[in-house]
């Protein structure tokens, strides 16, 4: 329903995208968290830029979902680049 009433690259949806991530992490659900928060950094990046600090905030989330199904690779990569926003 937001998406209809905002659009795709809207900060609600973001914000909405994040905690539905987030949720997902508290049900234990690491993989269809990691969806939910990369898709919430595509919007934070659409809006903001690479280097803003909601989407480091978003590459920490990401970094932690991959590190939990572990893929710590992924998760490395991404909380380094968090670290240097």
């Amino acid at each position: 329903m937001r998406r209809r009433l905002y659009g795709e690259m809207h900060r609600k949806i973001g914000v909405t995208l994040n905690n539905l991530g987030y949720a997902l992490t508290r049900a234990d659900r690491w993989a269809e968290a990691i969806e939910s928060f990369e898709e919430a950094l595509a919007i934070r990046e659409h809006l903001f830029g690479p280097r803003h600090v909601e989407v480091g905030f978003a590459l920490f989330n990401i970094a932690e979902s991959y590190r939990r199904v572990g893929d710590g690779e992924t998760g490395l990569a991404r909380a380094r680049r968090a670290v240097g926003i």
